[in-house]
């Protein structure tokens, strides 16, 4: 019965470590996903503000 439980305490063990690589992994993403919208966002708001200007003239 001991080397059952500690067979399953192992499993658990393993189990936990799992779990907490794919969250680390999973906020390692999330984080460089909020990067590259962040620089997209910027990117747009350069080009909004290069072609405002031009909207209101008339050639």
């Amino acid at each position: 019965m001991l080397a059952f439980m500690k067979s399953i305490q192992g499993d658990i063990w393993r189990g936990t470590r799992a779990v907490e690589a794919f969250l680390t992994a999973q906020e390692a993403d999330d984080e460089e996903s909020l990067n590259r919208d962040g620089k997209n966002c910027e990117e747009n708001e350069s080009n909004i503000m290069k072609n405002f200007p031009k909207t209101f003239i008339k050639d």
